[in-house]
């Protein structure tokens, strides 16, 4: 990831993800030179955060331009692509997780050495996208569901930290990409059905 020159794709991410931290107008929404964002924000704030920080730290003017900030930051390349890189590697943790508790610890290194090696996995988690992001917070959202659904049967103070977990993991969902978000809430509603 950090040896890898930065594709178009990388560019037009951490272009859009600065344009929406730095010139943030309520009036256009999310309406921004790379086009109306439809999908989900998270991914573009997520490559454009390290841009925006330094391009404040070096003391630039906001009119610099990605293209004129690569050779001023060193580890921008791995810096772009350190949230899903993060993101996946919470996923394959979580996974790994599950299967071990379901099929013992055989079943869970199986699982993880499955996603590690998968091709579209080591893609999704190197280039900046709102795929892993989505997947990592439907996981999130479903097993967290679950777990509401175990904490409802029992007394009242367990209940309020795992809803809260529950709404902070919808929330990244629908930040990631909205038709993930709709899925999951309906993951959710099912979930909590069936183990209630």
């Amino acid at each position: 990831s950090a040896r890898r020159p930065l594709s178009e794709t990388d560019y037009q991410f951490a272009r859009c993800g600065r344009e929406i931290w730095e010139h943030p107008s309520p009036l256009a929404g999310y309406f921004t030179t790379c086009g109306n964002i439809h999908d989900g924000t998270l991914a573009y704030r997520a490559a454009g955060l390290p841009l925006t920080v330094e391009r404040i730290l070096a003391g630039l003017p906001s009119t610099a331009s990605t293209w004129e900030m690569r050779h001023g930051a060193g580890a921008i390349k791995f810096l772009l692509r350190l949230p899903f890189l993060l993101a996946g590697l919470a996923l394959g943790a979580c996974l790994w997780w599950v299967t071990r508790r379901l099929f013992g610890n055989e079943g869970g290194y199986i699982s993880l050495a499955l996603y590690c090696f998968m091709p579209a996995v080591v893609r999704a988690c190197t280039t900046p996208n709102n795929e892993i992001l989505a997947a990592f917070g439907m996981f999130s959202a479903i097993y967290t569901a679950i777990g509401v659904a175990h904490a409802l049967q029992g007394p009242r103070r367990k209940w309020r930290p795992r809803i809260v977990l529950l709404t902070l993991a919808l929330g990244f969902t629908a930040a990631a990409h909205i038709a993930a978000f709709t899925l999951a809430l309906i993951c959710v509603v099912a979930f909590m059905a069936w183990v209630a």
